[in-house]
């Protein structure tokens, strides 16, 4: 059995371990490219294509991140793709409120984001991301994948760990604080006889929350396979909010 004493050996033991790793001049570690099977919407500023996970060790003169080597395939990159970005998140696994690390709209199959960034200890997680033209063919797919990256002027080849599988594109139809609105739930599709299509949603204009709030039933109407589509209409007006009524 050990003693307090013995412990206490142990821990501090532990502690020079760890704190002597930490206090290491950085290094880097791993750099990992993870894609995901998510299609590529226009109207929406930020797709997120793939991830770039690089971890480090130590904290001592952190190392940079100056470039990322990307190549794009797809039916017609030049005419679908308006601008390529790489964003930074520290350790947070999802792209949200992240760091511009750098972008262009010089868009050809092989391209170089370039950007200056310090690397943390542990976790660094970038992510790129593709803008579509408001003209994408949404018939068309695109890939893309990490060929390099610079890390304080050496040349990285990342590890490939899930295949780059071609993504669809699409159009983000409704979004949060589209015309004011708050949230749009609860969709649907109907294809007519004639080929029109009709999407149905919630429009719930101050917030996400169900009844009783102020929500109507809208509407998008599309005559060319989903390519474009009209304006929003209120179909379905539910009344009075705020004294009840609204339709449970």
């Amino acid at each position: 059995m050990l003693s307090f004493k013995h412990t206490s050996i142990i821990l501090f033991f532990l502690f020079i371990q760890v704190n002597s790793v930490s206090s290491k001049s950085m290094k880097v570690d791993s750099v990992v490219i993870h894609q995901f099977q998510t299609p590529i919407l226009k109207s929406k500023n930020i797709n997120n294509v793939f991830q770039i996970e690089i971890k480090t060790i130590g904290f001592k003169d952190p190392v940079l991140l100056q470039s990322v080597e990307i190549e794009i395939n797809g039916t017609d990159i030049k005419n679908d793709i308006e601008l390529v970005e790489v964003y930074f998140t520290e350790d947070k696994p999802f792209l949200h409120d992240g760091f511009h690390f750098g972008g262009t709209d010089n868009i050809s199959r092989k391209l170089q984001i370039d950007g200056k960034q310090k690397l943390n200890e542990g976790t660094n997680n970038f992510w790129v991301s593709f803008k579509l033209k408001e003209q994408a063919n949404i018939l068309n797919n695109l890939s893309a994948n990490c060929l390099s990256l610079k890390i304080d002027g050496k040349e990285i080849i990342p590890e490939i760990v899930s295949p780059t599988i071609p993504k669809k594109l699409g159009i983000a139809l409704r979004k949060h604080n589209d015309d004011g609105i708050n949230t749009f739930r609860i969709p649907g599709l109907a294809t007519t006889n004639n080929g029109t299509l009709i999407a149905v949603y919630d429009i719930r204009k101050n917030s996400a929350t169900d009844l009783q709030e102020d929500i109507d039933v809208g509407m998008n109407r599309s005559t060319d396979g989903g390519k474009t589509w009209e304006p929003i209409k209120v179909i379905m007006d539910m009344g009075e909010w705020g004294d009840l009524s609204n339709i449970e």
